[in-house]
């Protein structure tokens, strides 16, 4: 498997992708089963997309991979981007309410959460709105094979757990100011990506007592969706014990 390391490290365009498998087959014969792709391969940071910057001609590469047996690991973002909300992704998220919300404390309202990723600005999907969240991964993984005519891919859940308390020093923070505070991950110097605050909600209930659960709602919508299908999916969460 490529893996992590490689993605991050060796992977520049599709002819890396190409010497490092020639170099595995020929020079080492080691056996692999799939390739790992970072979030730079995909359109515009997009969900279950390939980058035609990165990716010279998307079909020959596919086909390349397929024919050398290789599995690609296709990356599902957590955040649904914002920049044209009549995407029909975004439009079908926003018209059936079904992202996670946030407390405005000078109105009592409930108000969509919008977070930040590679993306730009996104908002991030309430997957206990299980018919509705169903529905959007049957769309998005029906247009994906049929847009890159796959069949045989993996996905990753990637950044499923969205908040993750970090922090340096003191880390006692009264309540109202902890609700409030971006949640970021170890690492991230601008602290406000892939997070949001402890004040969200879900339908199921805050985000301070239901952090831990979107992956595996996110799991069972796959599961629901897929509805027979064997799929594997990867999960790239934060480590125990950082937050």
């Amino acid at each position: 498997m490529f893996g992590v390391y490689h993605s991050m490290k060796s992977f520049s365009s599709d002819k890396d992708v190409s010497n490092l498998l020639s170099f595995y087959n020929n020079k080492l014969d080691y056996p692999l089963e799939g390739v790992l792709l970072t979030p730079e391969f995909q359109k515009e940071y997009q969900s279950l997309t390939y980058s035609e910057q990165r990716i010279s001609d998307v079909p020959n590469f596919l086909s390349m991979l397929d024919a050398s047996n290789l599995t690609v690991i296709q990356i599902m973002k957590s955040g649904v981007p914002m920049f044209n909300k009549q995407a029909p992704y975004t439009k079908f998220v926003l018209d059936n309410d079904i992202m996670l919300h946030e407390v405005d404390y000078d109105e009592p309202i409930l108000k969509p959460v919008i977070g930040q990723d590679q993306q730009g600005d996104v908002v991030y999907v309430d997957f206990s709105h299980h018919n509705e969240s169903t529905e959007l991964l049957g769309m998005m993984l029906k247009d994906f094979e049929e847009r890159y005519h796959q069949q045989r891919y993996i996905v990753l859940l990637k950044h499923n757990e969205i908040t993750n308390m970090y922090c340096t020093g003191d880390c006692i923070f009264d309540h109202e100011d902890f609700m409030d505070k971006l949640l970021f991950k170890p690492g991230n110097n601008a602290q406000i990506k892939n997070s949001i605050p402890f004040k969200a909600q879900r339908v199921i209930g805050g985000e301070l007592n239901t952090r831990n659960q979107n992956g595996l709602l996110q799991q069972i919508a796959f599961s629901n969706t897929l509805s027979g299908k064997r799929m594997p999916l990867f999960s790239s969460s934060t480590a125990m014990g950082s937050g």
